[in-house]
């Protein structure tokens, strides 16, 4: 069996138009599939976006609130403990030793004594204090 050089070197044209139906005849429905497939993956990628924004998003407003109820604890701590600093100055001013003692060392006040007794405003009667004088 010989080989025929020229049918062997030379393909024929039939196969060749095939294959460039076969690559040139789907190119305008391919090209639409790839741009919906690529519109398809933007949507996607566009909602995963916008659900992890808003993920982050509550995730700091959770921390966030927790901050302020941390630092809102902190603040009622510390106004109950003035509050019973408070309560405790007080409860050490009713005592009346306390108070005297308070009075006379701060402000110079002494006890009164049956000397210093006036009466103010009441009108001297004839057999009343202070009538006579």
């Amino acid at each position: 069996m010989t080989v025929d050089p020229q049918k062997t070197a030379q393909p024929s044209a039939e196969p060749q138009r095939q294959r460039r139906l076969v690559v040139e005849a789907p190119s305008g429905r391919s090209e639409r599939l790839f741009w919906l497939r690529v519109a398809g993956i933007l949507i996607v990628a566009a909602v995963l976006g916008v659900l992890g924004v808003k993920q982050v998003r509550r995730r700091s407003a959770g921390i966030g609130t927790a901050y302020e109820l941390a630092r809102m604890h902190d603040e009622l701590r510390e106004q109950v403990d003035a509050n019973r600093r408070d309560a405790a100055k007080l409860t050490g001013r009713l005592d009346p030793t306390v108070l005297r003692l308070e009075a006379e060392g701060r402000f110079d006040m002494r006890v009164p004594s049956s000397a210093d007794r006036e009466i103010v405003g009441v009108a001297a009667t004839a057999g009343g204090p202070g009538a006579g004088q």
